[in-house]
This record gives C-alpha cells, sequence and structure tokens, in this order.
C-alpha cells in the first residue's frame, strides 16, 4: 500500500483553482478531538440523544457539533453549504491558516504579509568570467528580471551577489545608482547592508529600471573581454572561492525578508572561508571523525560519506569507496544552513559548471545537498563554455521562474491514515521528522508543481484497547466499506500569505485479492515501483552481489503480479504459448523494461556517478506524469500540423528506431522527459549510383511496382539502405528542408513542453546521436557508450546496449512465470 502525493501539482496562491474556506487569524478549521483530523467532506452527521454530532471518518469518534457550526447550518438551512464550509463539500481545499500554527515564523509587517523574494549568487572569479560563465548567469537572471523591455516572469524583490575570494554586496543608494560593498570576513559572513537597500522590488518601476542597469553594469565588468584588460592580476587569489560564505550570506539576507529562492552560480569548488570543501583523495583528513560501522552509514538523503572503520570486515560501498570524504567541520555548516533554510522557508537552486578538462574532481553530491534537501533545483552543465552552455542556463532559468511563481514555501506536512492503515516510511529526497517514527511528517522548504513524493503504508494488526482511551481500537473494522487518508500541508504562496492545504481521499475496501486487478493503475505504481528501485540504488553499495539488484526488484513485482493474476483470475491456468495479461496492465512489462534501461542510465553507465547520483534524485521527486513520459517516448513525424487545441499533440508513432525506416516522412522527433531530439534521415544516392535501385530494375518488375518499391525502405535506418527518391528530395534540396522541418521540430517541442507541464526540468530540442548498426550494436566505435546508453532509454521497444527487445522480453517474463508456477 502507498500514497503518491503531488499537492500543489495545480500550484499554489492565484495559480490554484482549489476553493477557500477562510477563517480568522486566530481559529483553527475544525478538528476531530480525538484523532486531530480536519472537518472533510467524508465526516458524517450523527443524530445524538440532546444534540446533532458529528462521525469523524478517521477514528469513528462523534463529537457534538460545534455551536458556529450548528448556527450557520440552521441558518442556509442545509448541511453542506459549498460557499460557506466547502471542507463539506470538496475533497481538497485551502483554509486559512490560523497564527497559532506558527509562532516562530516572520510575521506580517505594515506592508503586507512578507512574499518570497529571490536572491541570486553569482560567481565572478578570473575563470568564470573567461569562459563566460558570470555573463550568462547575469544575462539569464535579466531575462527573468523584464530584460529588453519584456515584462518580469516573476514578482518579487531581488538581490544581487557575486563573489570571488570575497563576497560583493550590491547596495541601492538614494540617487537611484547601485554601489558594491565587500564583505571580506569569509570565515563568519555577515550582511553588511539592510534588506531593504540590497533587496529591489520588480514591482516598483523605479527598482525594476535601477535592477536592469545594476545587471547591465555587471555584465559588462564581468565579460571575457573585461579580463583582457587587466594589466596585472595575482592568479594566486583567483584559486580562493568563497562560494559557501556568499551561499551563508545570501541565506542570512533571505531570512530577514520572509524567506524565497536562492539561486547560485558555481564555476569553480568553493576553497576558502566557512564551509570550503577541498579536494581529497577518498581519506578523512586529520582530526575528522570516521564512521564506526557500516550500520551507522548515512542513508539516500545525505551525500556526506564517512570511512568505515579499520575492524570492519564488510566490503568497501559504492559510497564508501568512490565519495569524496566530507569532515565535520564542512558537514556541521551544511546542517546548519538546512537549519536555517527550514526555518523561514529558503529553497537552494544551484548551478554547477565545471571546466572543461577540469583536473579537480567536483564534489557534486556536497553541492547539491541543500537543493535536494530543500526543495530547490540543480543544473549540471559539465565542460562548461558560452558558446555551448549559455542557452541552456537562459531556458533553465526561464523554466525555474515559472515554478517559483506558483510554488508554495516553508511546508509542514502531515499524513493521517484511518483506522486499519498506518504509516511505514516516506519516499523522498528529504527525511521524515524525528518525531515521525512512521514517516508520515516532514518539513522542507519549498514544493513545486513538479514536486511529488510517496507514503509507505501497511495494514495495522489487532491489537488491545488504548489504555487511555477505552475501547478506542486502531484495527480496522471488518465491516468498513473504505479507508481515508488526508493530507494536511502548511505552507506559504507567493503572495505571502500562510494557508493550510488538505486532501481527502477514500480508498474502497475490496472483498478478495481478485477484486484488486480490474483496479489496478499502471501510472502511479510504475511511478512508485521506480522510487523504490532509486532508494535501492542510492542505498546500496558497490558490491558486485548487489549490483542489478535495483533492477531485479522491477522484475520480481512483475513476476509476481502476473503469477497471482494467473491463479485468482485465471484458476491457475497457465498457457505455454502466451502470457495473459489484463486490459488495464497490459502495458506494464513494456514500462518494466523501459524502467530498467532508465536505470541503467544512472546506475551502470560510464558517466560522472555524482552525476548519475543525482539523476536518482531527480527520479525520486518526479511526478507522475513526468516519469510516465520518461518511461515511453514518443515519435512525431516532422513536419508536423499542430492542433488547434493547444491541449492536443499530433499523433506519435512507437519508441521503435524502425519507424525511421518506414518512410513515412522526411524527419522524426523523438519526445522524453528530458528533452526532445531531432532526427533526419541520412542523404540518399542517385538511382544511378543506387546498386539496390539496379537490382529492382534487374527484377524485370514494372514501372507502376518499380515506383512503389522505391518508396520503401528496405531496412533499418541505421543499416543506410537508401533508395531512389524524387527529384524535389535530391541532396541539393536538403539543407532548406533542413531547415523547415527544424522550425516544425521547434514548434511541436514548445507544444510537447506545455503539454507536459509542469516538469523537472528544461526540455531541450537537439540532435540525435548517429543510431549504432543494428547487427553489432555493442562493437559499433562510431558511437560512444553513454549515446548508446541514451538510445537505449529511447528507443524502448528496440534490443539496445542494456537490455534485450520488448518481443524477447515478452517471451523471458512468460518463462519466469512458467518456472514460478511449477515451483
Amino acid at each position: 500500500l502507498a500514497v503518491v502525493c503531488s499537492p500543489f501539482a495545480d500550484g499554489a496562491g492565484e495559480a490554484s483553482n482549489l476553493p477557500f474556506s477562510d477563517t480568522t487569524s486566530s481559529e483553527e478549521p475544525l478538528r476531530c478531538p480525538r484523532c486531530r483530523s480536519y472537518l472533510n467532506s467524508y465526516f458524517q452527521w450523527v443524530r445524538g440523544d440532546q444534540q446533532p454530532k458529528l462521525k469523524c471518518n478517521m477514528c469513528d469518534f462523534s463529537f457534538p457539533v460545534p455551536e458556529s457550526l450548528k448556527e450557520d447550518m440552521e441558518q442556509h438551512g442545509q448541511c453542506a453549504d459549498e460557499d460557506n464550509h466547502p471542507e463539506l463539500v470538496f475533497g481538497s481545499l485551502d483554509f486559512s491558516a490560523a497564527s497559532t500554527l506558527d509562532v516562530d515564523r516572520p510575521s506580517a509587517s505594515s506592508k503586507g504579509p512578507p512574499r518570497p523574494a529571490l536572491c541570486v549568487v553569482i560567481e565572478t572569479t578570473v575563470e568564470a568570467k573567461r569562459r563566460g560563465l558570470s555573463v550568462a548567469a547575469l544575462a539569464a537572471v535579466a531575462d527573468i528580471c523584464g530584460g529588453l523591455g519584456q515584462a518580469p516572469m516573476i514578482d518579487r524583490k531581488v538581490c544581487v551577489i557575486t563573489f570571488d575570494a570575497v563576497v560583493h554586496f550590491h547596495g541601492r543608494l538614494k540617487s537611484g545608482r547601485t554601489q558594491a560593498v565587500s564583505m571580506l570576513d569569509v570565515d563568519d559572513p555577515y550582511l553588511p547592508l539592510s534588506p531593504d537597500v540590497v533587496f529591489l522590488d520588480l514591482k516598483d518601476p523605479t527598482d525594476g529600471k535601477t535592477l536592469a542597469a545594476l545587471l547591465d553594469q555587471l555584465q559588462d565588468e564581468n565579460s571575457p573581454e573585461a579580463v583582457d584588460e587587466q594589466d596585472a592580476f595575482d592568479m594566486d587569489n583567483d584559486t580562493e572561492v568563497a562560494g559557501n560564505a556568499a551561499l551563508r550570506a545570501a541565506i542570512e539576507a533571505l531570512s530577514q525578508v520572509g524567506g524565497g529562492d536562492l539561486l547560485i552560480f558555481h564555476g569553480s569548488m568553493p576553497t576558502v572561508g566557512i564551509g570550503s570543501l577541498s579536494i581529497l583523495d577518498g581519506t578523512t583528513p586529520a582530526g575528522s571523525p570516521n564512521a564506526a560501522s557500516p550500520a551507522s552509514r548515512p542513508t539516500a538523503a545525505s551525500p556526506f560519506t564517512a570511512t568505515p572503520s579499520r575492524a570492519s570486515a564488510t566490503p568497501k560501498s559504492r559510497r564508501e569507496a568512490g565519495a569524496l570524504a566530507v569532515p565535520r567541520l564542512q558537514r556541521m555548516f551544511f546542517e546548519e544552513t538546512l537549519a536555517l533554510c527550514l526555518h523561514t522557508g529558503i529553497a537552494v537552486s544551484c548551478v554547477t559548471a565545471p571546466a572543461p578538462a577540469s583536473l579537480d574532481p567536483w564534489d557534486i553530491p556536497a553541492l547539491t545537498w541543500l537543493p535536494m534537501r530543500t526543495g530547490g533545483d540543480s543544473l549540471h552543465i559539465p565542460n562548461f563554455m558560452a558558446s555551448t552552455g549559455a542557452a541552456s542556463i537562459a531556458n533553465t532559468m526561464r523554466h525555474w521562474a515559472e515554478k517559483m511563481q506558483v510554488s508554495a514555501y516553508g511546508c509542514v506536512v502531515k499524513l493521517r491514515c484511518s483506522k486499519g492503515l498506518k504509516g511505514l516510511s516516506l519516499l523522498a529526497p528529504w527525511p521524515a521528522a524525528a518525531s515521525a517514527s512512521d514517516g508520515s511528517a516532514f518539513e522542507v522548504c519549498r514544493l513545486s508543481p513538479d514536486t511529488s513524493f510517496s507514503f509507505l503504508l501497511e495494514t495495522e494488526p489487532e491489537r488491545e484497547p488504548d489504555d487511555h482511551e477505552p475501547g478506542y481500537m486502531r484495527r480496522m473494522d471488518t465491516a468498513r466499506k473504505q479507508v481515508y487518508v488526508q493530507l494536511a500541508v502548511l505552507h506559504t504562496n507567493g503572495l505571502g500569505e500562510r494557508l493550510l492545504r488538505v486532501h481527502n481521499v477514500g480508498i474502497s475496501v475490496l472483498p478478495s485479492y481478485r477484486a484488486t486487478f480490474p483496479f489496478i493503475n499502471v501510472a502511479p505504481l510504475m511511478s512508485l515501483l521506480i522510487k523504490q528501485a532509486v532508494v535501492v540504488a542510492l542505498e546500496q553499495g558497490d558490491n558486485p552481489a548487489n549490483k542489478n539488484l535495483p533492477r531485479d526488484i522491477l522484475l520480481e513485482y512483475l513476476i509476481q503480479l502476473l503469477v497471482g493474476f494467473i491463479k485468482f483470475c485465471q484458476a491457475g491456468d497457465f498457457r505455454s504459448n502466451m502470457l495473459i495479461l489484463g486490459r488495464n496492465f497490459q502495458l506494464l512489462p513494456l514500462y518494466i523494461l523501459s524502467a530498467r534501461k532508465l536505470l541503467y542510465t544512472a546506475t551502470n553507465s560510464s558517466q560522472d556517478r555524482a552525476v548519475g547520483e543525482c539523476f536518482l534524485k531527480q527520479l525520486l521527486k518526479m511526478p507522475v506524469h513526468s516519469i510516465m513520459g520518461a518511461l515511453y517516448p514518443r515519435v512525431y513525424s516532422l513536419p508536423s500540423q499542430l492542433p488547434q487545441d493547444p491541449a492536443k499533440l499530433p499523433s506519435a508513432g512507437r519508441a521503435t528506431a524502425r519507424i525511421f525506416g518506414s518512410g513515412q516522412a522526411p524527419a522524426y522527433l523523438v519526445a522524453s522527459t528530458f528533452g526532445t531530439w531531432f532526427y533526419q534521415a541520412p542523404e540518399v544516392r542517385d538511382e544511378s549510383t543506387s546498386s539496390e535501385t539496379d537490382d529492382l530494375k534487374a527484377g524485370k518488375r514494372d514501372a507502376q511496382q518499380e515506383k512503389n518499391d522505391s518508396a520503401t525502405i528496405k531496412g533499418d535506418a541505421s543499416q543506410h539502405q537508401q533508395l531512389r527518391q524524387s527529384p524535389e528530395h535530391t541532396p541539393e534540396r536538403r539543407i532548406p528542408d533542413r531547415e523547415e522541418l527544424w522550425r516544425s521540430a521547434e514548434a511541436l517541442s514548445q507544444r510537447i513542453r506545455e503539454r507536459l507541464a509542469p516538469g523537472p526540468t528544461w526540455m531541450p530540442l537537439q540532435e540525435l546521436p548517429r543510431l549504432p548498426e543494428q547487427s553489432q550494436q555493442a562493437l559499433d566505435l562510431g558511437v560512444s557508450w553513454n549515446d548508446k546508453i541514451l538510445l537505449s532509454s529511447l528507443f524502448v521497444e528496440d534490443e539496445g546496449i542494456t537490455e534485450m527487445s520488448y518481443n524477447d522480453w515478452v517471451h523471458f517474463v512468460h518463462s519466469q512465470v512458467g518456472k514460478r508456477m511449477h515451483d
């Protein structure tokens, strides 16, 4: 049993269409006195001896109706009033949060509640300037803040901080200009200026112009051309980068204005000041504590790895052998910074852009730990140069800005279950609260529309009544037709309003195991299975015995489900010549195969281990629709006619490269959650040079048959079997055709982005790697190993470098089910 949650799928604040129940600032919504569940549409009205009562759907406790609610109901003459009490009508709604729920959060000032702000921290070392990282980041920030005369994408206060060996704040003067103030104490960072000076409100036209002038000035000062004009520079100073000192100072600034988002751009590892990350060789520095035993190894939510004790005979895990050790001081820095972020709701997002051919390894897990734990985002661009990475930064910043406007901040989440159910664990990049042993509660700085998390549940065994309340038992009544779960999220929307969002769901109790199969929903089921496999992949080591364990979990579940289906729905009739599947989960074997290929991308590919770990953590918080888009990419023909309805897409083909050889279109677009890929068939040869056309002529076919055969591709496009084409598709016309096809691909890609929103990442349009020879994929040296893995995850029905084809997979699953049935 599990609950997959996306509480802000429709956004927070003005973007939300949920009904709103307004209560006074000092009054909480009505709750059950026993289990503390909020009043919802599943509560029942019970006629009491003297006065009416409400019966809680969670614990079956009946309590008198409050006089205020009773008078309101009598006044309107009905029990469920949609306007005054939407909680009695709708399953999901927002309440105004009582002031007693947040006694330590910033209170509203005379100007209104504190709205989430934005603080941008950009590295401006000489190396970052030379590679164009500083200018690319500043240009992207100017774009989302209303550059080039456009309307701002965000409606917030914005602060800009730059850093090299020290931290530079840019404050506003009374004249309207800005002045830079350097903070030199990188070991104990502080805010040298008032928040009213460093934060510029985009709602104020004057502040908007001041911010635009500041960003233009910083782009001129930090351009690659400005570096060449410097007469002298001490290169030793450029090796000192106070990245984490700037991070801590920015958090201090944001905490004084009510929290919000923090974007930090790293072009180098932080090497000086508080929280500096040293380049280590896999051993723990002197003076730092060692891990006592494998049992105390950090969980998947923490990037910090300690060295095992010498007395331990357990083989070194992947984390213990390959990850960089983090000393105690650095660990304390990150934990203290996380506590500051949680206090006021500050979400950290980071961009890491190492230099090309960088010899020093980057501690990516440490740099991306705060973004994962605070609900932020991360972008890693290896071998960054402005010519290739500036567009990626600009598009990603626009994507992040759209999410900021509809995100919820300072979130406190609690899951409540009715009788017979209880929480087991939490599946998320952040841990559960220490007070919630069942994993049913946690606190996170931000929940965006593309964020999802899951709770694992279990049925509660029968036990004796509670000593404090005789007769109250948590076990489920066998006569129940439904059980219930309630998710409550205390949060702050983009307007600074403190709200309480409540979701209520009823789950039908089925009479038998057989009755569950018609109600299987593949999409949330696959989302849960992948997240369970990701947790195993994050916690497992580099032990060869456990190397394929995450993928084997998916296979084992599929076999168990099919065996149960045959036993309970087919009376144990296993047929040796066919695999029988239910209508509603007939695509489950295909999705399991695709999930195995997708997990191989992060766990077994030749890419950087840290990058693979970040990819796994990204999967851990992806929503259901994004995971399904990644599991089965779509192939669209180009040029395409977009439907007039913006919510619709053109018809798509199967996820197989064989579609390229069908001759249906001159080009194709492959779309997944992580991007779109453009493919155009290779150049064709003229009839006089086509040996295959000569063979067709020698076969004594008539002219009409030959014309039909010339339009049929005889093999896979990767094998370059080419036939005669019409004159308008000669090689001389291919360049104009490509421009037109590329424009069509861009328009279709934008429609797909809108259709798959909210999405976890920006979906770039890029060229599809060359397809390897189908007959010898593993030996084709013209295609890199990572490209072969990418192609395997895109064309999930084909035989790839990582897994078998879908047809072979069905035969394999059928044989495994047969063995299990005969055991």
